[in-house]
């Protein structure tokens, strides 16, 4: 007589729970796809940081509307300032009052999106006052003034 709880017997019945198990979770795979909770937790946080950038673009966009109408122009650029950026800069300023604040190269997604937003808002407030796009004018103006104190072949 095999005493229950003898070792054999607890292997036993543990393999025997365990191919149970297997052959349950196998069938209800088939019937019921199980969804892979790492891709559903993947999913409600891309929504949600995309929800927030959203939310983040449109606070920087509301106090961009403010300030330009306020008078304080301001615009964030990014990158590392090379060539006639100077130029541009300057011309920005002296003929429309806008002020350049270059963030650097690698600004984080929060600072990202809100000056991204406030820089939107204060180029269309522009393009509305002087009917035209002053920034593509004094980009061009600034290439022709680089080039014409750098000889460029």
């Amino acid at each position: 007589m095999i005493h229950v709880g003898s070792p054999r017997v607890v292997v036993y019945l543990s393999l025997l729970c365990l191919a149970l198990f297997t052959l349950w979770s196998v069938s209800l795979q088939r019937v019921v796809p199980l969804v892979d909770a790492s891709e559903r937790f993947t999913a409600v946080a891309d929504e949600r940081a995309e929800a927030a950038a959203a939310q983040r673009r449109a606070n920087g966009e509301r106090a961009g509307t403010a300030a330009a109408r306020g008078g304080q122009l301001t615009v964030y650029e990014y990158g590392l300032p090379v060539g006639s950026y100077s130029q541009y800069e300057r011309l920005l300023l002296y003929r429309y009052g806008v002020h350049v604040q270059n963030v650097g190269c690698m600004p984080t997604a929060d600072t990202w999106d809100w000056q991204a937003g406030f820089t939107t808002a204060v180029e269309r407030e522009l393009r509305q006052a002087y009917g035209r796009d002053v920034f593509q004018e004094c980009r061009r103006d600034a290439a022709k003034l680089y080039k014409s104190q750098v000889k460029c072949e």
